[in-house]
């Protein structure tokens, strides 16, 4: 199955706008009265069926994507040209060849804060946009799916976070961007890598340690587990080791955590780890490279 295309429709809102999509009484519309060939061949060949739009508001204060609908029904003949008394009538057109076509859309939601022309320009990420093109005039324009995604909101989440806490999260954040995804942290961490096929994604936190297989979707319930031996567990941990070694030793709990970030590890392998040591006054510089692995 062919993925979905993406694309950019512009309107004054004057002749129609996107409220006026979002109130028609059947829930899409014609889109009819295109008189460019390019966007004609747009619509005719190009556009499936679950396409996704940015309405763009032209001739308007400000220039900008204020919603976003979706494609209903594929490219048919625009029958309106036919018509001597529809305002986009074409005496050139026949029923034998209608010249023009036109799709059916939805509109899915408008957008809290409408992305402006000032902010496309502004934003790197969309650089390439046709619609900051000079010279570029078409009223429907193609856009990739990375730029149609730009403006997404994406929360990462403790594995084990209640449908309640996400609910809250959402609300929090609905009205300050135009989209929101709440996922885990380890799915976000393995997503980030480009490991969402098959990893194990291990996050230590001060407090807990969660640990979530990833294997092409979000992870449930079932894929992830929580451990309550973690950061702080860690810093006690090497903290009694040392002591227990060096009788008398004088440690601080910040001097430990900062030794055991820099010298921890995973493995068999006896790395050396020279540090400093006051042990009943007297400074030493001593090895704990075998205690942080014990205790890691």
């Amino acid at each position: 199955m062919p993925e979905n295309r993406y694309w950019l429709f512009k309107s004054e809102p004057n002749a129609y706008s996107f409220d006026d999509l979002m109130n028609e009484p059947d829930g899409w519309a014609e889109w009819d009265g295109v008189r460019n060939y390019q966007a004609r061949n747009s619509m005719r060949d190009d556009m499936k069926l679950g396409d996704g739009i940015l309405f763009y508001h032209s001739n308007a204060k400000p220039l900008s994507v204020v919603g976003v609908a979706s494609v209903v029904r594929e490219g048919y003949d625009d029958f309106h040209g036919l018509d001597p008394d529809d305002q986009h009538y074409d005496p050139k057109a026949t029923a034998e060849n209608p010249i023009w076509s036109m799709v059916d859309i939805k509109g899915e939601r408008a957008l809290p804060n409408p992305i402006t022309l000032d902010d496309i320009k502004a934003n790197p990420k969309l650089k390439d946009m046709l619609l900051i093109r000079k010279g570029m005039r078409l009223s429907i324009q193609p856009v990739t799916k990375e730029e149609f995604d730009e403006v997404l909101g994406v929360i990462c989440s403790p594995s084990h976070i209640s449908f309640t806490d996400k609910t809250n999260l959402v609300s929090i954040l609905r009205g300050l961007v135009n989209g929101i995804m709440v996922v885990s942290e380890p799915f976000a961490v393995a997503f980030g890598l480009d490991q969402i096929a098959g990893s194990i994604v291990v996050d230590i936190g001060a407090g807990t340690t969660d640990i979530a297989r990833i294997y092409g979707t979000f992870p449930t319930d079932d894929d992830q587990l929580t451990i309550e031996e973690a950061g702080d567990w860690l810093d006690h941990r090497l903290m009694e080791l040392i002591q227990k070694k060096y009788a008398g030793a004088q440690l601080t709990q910040s001097m430990v955590r900062r030794w055991k970030e820099e010298g921890s590890h995973v493995g068999d392998s006896g790395n050396e780890f020279m540090v400093d040591l006051s042990v009943e006054g007297k400074k030493q510089h001593v090895d704990i490279g075998d205690l942080i692995r014990i205790a890691c």
